[in-house]
């Protein structure tokens, strides 16, 4: 995978995508994102969950506010891999957005049917964080997916749950403390899990 890139405008459009994304989306079975989608479309179009929109409003609000970068790092796995990567968030002068997401790493893991997009999906809703890939199975306990799958007992079931995004306190916190420490290196032990 070649580094993503695309920028938003003042008013958080999605302005342009370059030729990794598109075919990121097409290697990812996300067709629904390729650029006839995606350009001319507003940014919150495209992430869900509440704790998740309101990161990206206080990051895109520093990084304007200040005229500066920030790098948090995140993952964005596949059923049969784990993906590191980093996403670097840049004020241009003309108060566009340029975002980086570059890949720093991959772990290939068994394949976990339950992260494929194409799975039947019914009731209840699990939350998984949008930053780490933990999902949630308790009010404070999030574990990786393989674990959640196995204490969850997801593969006795007929229909796989629906998946809905947030983020885990460990993420929400550490990208809080990137966020009032100034612009600098990432803090990849909490968000990656080591």
């Amino acid at each position: 995978m070649n580094t993503v890139r695309y920028r938003i405008s003042p008013d958080d459009i999605i302005l342009e995508v370059n030729e990794s994304w598109v075919d990121f989306a097409a290697a990812n079975g996300a067709p629904e994102l390729g650029p006839i989608q995606v350009l001319g479309q507003p940014l919150w179009r495209f992430i869900s969950g509440v704790e998740v929109r309101h990161l990206y409003t206080l990051l895109l609000g520093r990084i304007r506010r200040t005229h500066s970068t920030v790098v948090i790092p995140f993952r964005c796995d596949a059923p049969d891999l784990r993906r590191f990567m980093e996403m670097t968030m840049t004020a241009l002068p003309d108060g566009t957005v340029e975002f980086i997401a570059t890949l720093i790493r991959t772990e290939s893991r068994d394949v976990v049917s339950f992260l494929a997009p194409g799975s039947d999906r019914g009731q209840p809703l699990l939350t998984i964080c949008s930053w780490c890939k933990r999902v949630q199975i308790a009010e404070t306990d999030w574990v990786e997916v393989e674990k959640a799958v196995a204490r969850l007992g997801l593969f006795q079931r007929d229909i796989l749950p629906q998946l809905t995004h947030g983020v885990c306190h460990t993420c929400y916190a550490e990208v809080l403390r990137e966020l009032s420490g100034g612009p600098g290196e990432p803090s990849h032990g909490a968000l990656w899990g080591k």
